[in-house]
């Protein structure tokens, strides 16, 4: 009996099987860094909501998107059946991590900006942009990415 060894790695503290045919790397790192600006943008409810209202409701929703997009990424790793249905998921976040960071609306200018480290949050920041606007190219791994030409 032939049986196959399936590589695991851990992804933000998950045991992830590595069963498509994804750049894992890139897609720990994605995930990884997204988690870490997440934490560093976090300011104190008190913080946002001494100005106005709106500007509160744009820092939660940029939160809330980017929480939800590296945790799906977790989530969808662990429980998705297969390669289409992951890159649907993943695009769809796509979808709404391009909304939020809308570049006539700039939400994220402030957030990054009043941080404690608005360096490292326009890097994570750079670095991730380009990583969910390239999946296709950065983290999708085509079939004959392995094969030589015959």
């Amino acid at each position: 009996m032939n049986e196959e060894t399936v590589r695991t790695r851990v992804i933000l503290d998950e045991t992830i099987e590595e069963k498509y045919p994804i750049n894992y790397d890139v897609l720990q790192e994605l995930a990884e860094k997204a988690s870490a600006l997440n934490s560093c943008t976090f300011v104190p409810y008190c913080g946002w909501y001494k100005g106005e209202k709106s500007t509160y409701v744009e820092y939660l929703t940029f939160r809330n998107v980017l929480q939800q997009f590296y945790i799906s990424i977790i989530i969808d790793l662990l429980h998705k059946d297969g390669i289409e249905e992951f890159t649907a998921t993943f695009l769809s976040y796509r979808v709404l991590f391009n909304l939020v960071i809308n570049h006539e609306k700039q939400w994220h200018v402030d957030i990054f900006n009043t941080c404690e480290t608005p360096k490292e949050a326009w890097e994570l920041f750079n670095r991730i942009e380009y990583l969910i606007n390239n999946f296709e190219t950065e983290i999708l791994l085509s079939d004959t990415e392995d094969t030589e030409d015959v």
